[in-house]
This record gives structure tokens, sequence and C-alpha cells, in this order.
């Protein structure tokens, strides 16, 4: 049978029911405000994750602190009428319901009964939570987590010792652990509290102050740690750039280059972008994503998949396939073992104009600089004009002639000037 994902459409349905009406009423005033209000609504519907407080919308483009305010003292206000009523039919709306996924992911009273055939080859049932044990009996790596049976918990590059030690200032708010990370500046985990094993939540953060922005581009570290973010394993990708201001602070890079890098990453490479103004701000961030996915996923029977096999998830789901924590930082090691295609593309990316999505779209019809080469001789005349209507990206953009005609010239030159 062919697996259904239904994706709730509007996952924080309250809140936009309020925004819309502020907007009208700033409409019929004829405020400048109702200009403000569209933009904080744009952003609210593209969010996909269930908020549960104005506080925690801080994290979204256009928010600001009063707007989070209003919303808080609004849903005060709509909890207060009936509060029973209203608290239950806000957690039916935005989270899993307890009972149900309880009594789905559960393990039945008599499975524990084989234990008794072969209590030498029968793995434990941790507090049957959380399971590594195949049907058989025998142990097998067969791990999953049921809910309520783990804690989610940020994980933050041995690099970033700033954010670090500001964490250590207001620990308490939510769980962290400092460790190396192979891709990414922050990721979170779900680990179990009796086994402390740990799978990989579908989310990670690439930091980046607009001064190391432009440095990145300049020296090609930009489109190869894009590169690696795309193929570690996570779904969702966030572009957390940092140091945004108003006044005219000097770059590496002009103000306008760096944002249009940021619009790529955007449009063509499928990430979440997300300006900061300091790292408190950063910091404010991170601990209302956290406390978001604590909510999102403590409701969700979690079970533990290889990272070839991931399939994307929905925040209806009520199972979710993850990787273990080992397998996506080894996997994502530079050290590792390159294919033919993954050096191909690190070799196009050394060139001025080539971005990755260009790249990509390069080896997706040519996977080897052999193929390309043949090609290209093949073509004869009209071998510098081969690539120039292959198109990249979301928008279907041209490669152009003049790209093709560097990459020609590279690929069947004998010499090059």
């Amino acid at each position: 049978m062919m697996r259904i994902n239904v994706k709730r459409k509007r996952p924080n349905e309250l809140f936009e029911s309020w925004i819309e009406e502020w907007r009208e009423q700033a409409r019929i005033k004829k405020s400048n405000m109702e200009e403000h209000f569209s933009r904080a609504l744009m952003s609210l519907k593209k969010y996909p994750l269930p908020l549960t407080s104005g506080a925690q919308c801080i994290l979204l483009q256009n928010f600001g602190a009063k707007l989070c305010k209003m919303l808080d003292k609004k849903l005060e206000q709509h909890l207060g009428r009936d509060i029973i009523a209203d608290r239950d039919k806000i957690d039916d709306n935005i989270f899993s319901n307890e009972k149900e996924s309880g009594d789905k992911c559960s393990v039945p009273k008599t499975k524990p009964a084989r234990a008794k055939k072969k209590p030498g080859k029968q793995s434990k049932l941790i507090d049957d939570n959380c399971l590594s044990s195949g049907p058989t009996g025998i142990a097998i790596d067969n791990f999953s987590m049921l809910p309520q049976t783990f804690d989610v918990v940020l994980l933050v590059d041995n690099n970033e010792k700033s954010t670090s030690c500001s964490l250590d200032k207001n620990s308490g708010k939510i769980l962290y652990d400092v460790r190396h990370l192979k891709v990414g500046d922050f990721a979170w985990i779900a680990r179990c509290r009796a086994t402390k094993r740990e799978l990989v939540l579908p989310y990670i953060v690439e930091r980046k102050r607009m001064d190391d922005l432009g440095a990145s581009i300049k020296d090609r570290r930009y489109h190869e740690q894009k590169f690696r973010l795309r193929k570690c394993g996570v779904d969702n990708v966030i572009y957390l750039i940092e140091g945004l201001s108003k006044s005219r602070q000097q770059y590496s890079m002009p103000i306008p280059v760096l944002f249009q890098a940021a619009v790529n990453s955007l449009v063509q490479s499928g990430f979440t972008v997300k300006f900061t103004k300091n790292q408190h701000d950063s910091l404010r961030y991170l601990t209302a994503f956290t406390t978001a996915l604590t909510q999102l996923y403590k409701d969700k029977h979690l079970e533990k998949c290889s990272k070839e096999n991931i399939t994307p998830s929905s925040p209806s789901d009520e199972k979710v396939f993850l990787m273990e924590f080992n397998e996506f930082n080894q996997s994502s090691s530079k050290t590792k073992v390159y294919s033919v295609k993954e050096m191909f593309i690190r070799q196009l990316l050394q060139l001025k104009g080539l971005s990755l999505e260009r790249a990509l779209a390069i080896v997706n019809v040519y996977p080897t600089p052999f193929l390309l080469k043949e090609a290209f001789i093949e073509a004869g005349a009209e071998g510098d004009k081969l690539l120039a209507n292959l198109t990249f990206g979301r928008v279907n953009r041209k490669l152009g002639p003049v790209l093709s005609k560097i990459l020609y010239k590279l690929y069947t030159s004998d010499q090059l000037e």
C-alpha cells in the first residue's frame, strides 16, 4: 500500500486569525501597521511548526517584541473565556493527541513473554519505552523511542564558544550539549532517557556573521558548505545570518552581494534564511526553536533509520524515521572518500561564477569530467555552446554562453592560458 502523508495546512490557525483581524482594523483606520501585519502574517503562514505562545513567534521574520506580546495577551484572554475547553481545542489542533499516540505506539503487555523461552538471547526492554530488539527475540540494532521517553537537546558545535557560554548563563531554559559537529553549527537530537541513544531531528543551523559570510564567498567556502549541508541527510537547513544592522557598517563585501547570497540560499538551495541583529538575538531564536521542537516531537514515535532510507516527514506524522547521531556525524566528515561525481562537483565549484546549483545541473547530465569532455568534442564547432541552454535551480535559469565557453576551454584545451 502507498503511504499517504496528511499535511496540516495551517498549524497556527488561531494566531493567523488574530493577525488578520488586526490587519483589517489597521486597514479601516488607514494605519501604516497594515503592511507590518501583512508581512508578519506571510511569515507565519510559511512556518511549518506549531507555536504555543506569542513569545515563540520571535523566531519568525517581521515579528517584534510588541506583536509577540499582543499575541500572548490575546491568547490569555481567549483561554480565560473557557480555559479547559479552549486548551483542549488548541492541543487537538496544534499537537498530537497524547492519548491516541500512546495507544498506537505503546508496547503490548504480552510482548515480553518471549523472554521466557530464550532469556539468553532476548534483548532487554528498557522501561517498555526505548526498544532495541527484533521480532525473533535476537538482539538487533532496531531502535525506537516511544512518546514522552526522550528529551530534545540542542547541539552546539565546540567552535561556538561564545554561544555555549551564553547558554551557561541561561541554564535551565533548554537542554543543550557542546560537541564537535562535522557539518553545521547547531543541530537537535532526541536523547532516550533510559539508554542515552540519540536520533538526529531533521533540522540543522549554519550560523554566519555578515563579515564571515563575505569571507566565505571570497575563499569559496560558501559553496562547499552549502553542498555538504545538502548532503548531510537533514531535510531542513536554516541559514542564520547574524549582525544585520541599519548602520552603514563596512564588510568584506558590498551589502547587496551579501543579500544576494542570502536570497540564493533561500530560492535556489531551498534553505530557510533567518537574519538576527546580534548574538543575543540568535540565542533567543535558538532557544525558542528548541522549545517549539520539544512541543512538536514529545508525543511522536521516533524510530531509527539509515541515512539512505530516510523519508521526509511532516508535522502531522505520528511516527518519524531518523538517523543516529554517530551516523550523521561520520557521514558528514570532510575526510570521507568521495565518489567521482562528488569530486567533479567540488572541482566545478572552484570556478568563478559556478554556484552549487549550476554545478549540480551539470553533473546531473554529465556525471564525470570524461563524459563532459566527450560531449564537448562530439558537439564539434558548436561545442562551446553545449551548456548554454542547460537550466538550473527552481526557476530554471539558463547557464548561459559565457560559462559554457569557459567550461569548454577548460575541458578540451591541451594548454590553458
